[in-house]
């Protein structure tokens, strides 16, 4: 038995995502969107950033930023002047439920720090959980999760031109390809990341340090 062995958290909320009420054929801007906090750890001015390169390219993508943090009031003036970037206060999890079924893709971006390369975000679990493709600029384990779990885009953080890239990528995935990503990685959540799988894995460490003794 291995001395260690790592069991990472799962959602807090393995609910079913609520059901989508934009028709996928319905002509619209591809929708990508954050829900989290707006701290200097998530290092947020790189999607703005990465909005106003997007929005010198092309018109028909929308990134949607929600939540509250000490960020919040600066990232959501400087936002005010760039085309295709909202910044919305945080809504109940029954509201971020629909917010994000009517999303294309989430987002995620955690600034590049040794401590961070070795943490797991928690909405690493929940956006896999959703079910929906994800574009992240992660380094470090989240984005070898992310990797493996065949649902993401990853690419490094705090770089603008990458992740402007990746969400115009993204975009431009047939649907089906998108909706694949998002199935792979609920799959691979509740077979690698969930309740279930964490306490199986726990009974699993128990049995061996117990076979052992």
């Amino acid at each position: 038995m291995p001395k260690i062995s790592t069991i990472h958290n799962w959602a807090v909320r393995e609910t079913p995502v609520a059901n989508r009420l934009i028709a996928d054929d319905d002509v619209r801007r591809f929708s990508i969107v954050y829900a989290g906090n707006f701290g200097r750890a998530q290092g947020l001015a790189t999607v703005v950033d990465a909005a106003e390169i997007l929005s010198r390219r092309r018109q028909d993508i929308e990134i949607r930023l929600l939540g509250d943090g000490l960020e919040f009031d600066v990232l959501r003036e400087r936002a005010q002047s760039v085309q295709g970037i909202s910044i919305e206060p945080r809504v109940s999890p029954a509201e971020i439920d629909t917010v994000i079924a009517n999303a294309d893709a989430v987002l995620m971006h955690l600034r590049d720090e040794p401590l961070f390369r070795i943490t797991v975000p928690s909405k690493t679990q929940a956006y896999l959980a959703y079910g929906r493709p994800v574009v992240a600029a992660v380094a470090g384990e989240a984005a070898e999760l992310l990797a493996q779990s065949g649902a993401a885009i990853v690419v490094r953080p705090c770089d603008a031109e990458a992740l402007a890239d990746a969400i115009a990528q993204m975009a431009d995935l047939p649907r089906e390809r998108r909706q694949a990503m998002g199935a792979a990685g609920r799959r691979y959540y509740f077979e690698n990341l969930s309740f279930a799988s964490g306490m199986a894995a726990t009974l699993s460490v128990i049995d061996s340090a117990k076979a052992a003794a």
